[in-house]
């Protein structure tokens, strides 16, 4: 929360974007997409 303020909520190990940040999403997908590469053509994390 400290990198990006006001973004995302983490609460009971849920982590929510916030609305107006809902971009960030396709952004830590890739993320974790990284560690998982398959033929699905989309984010695993969507």
């Amino acid at each position: 929360d400290t990198a990006l303020p006001d973004t995302t909520v983490l609460e009971d190990g849920v982590l929510t974007i916030l609305d107006h940040a809902r971009p960030l999403a396709r952004i830590i997908a890739r993320h974790f997409d990284a560690y998982e590469m398959n033929a699905s053509g989309h984010s695993q994390a969507v």
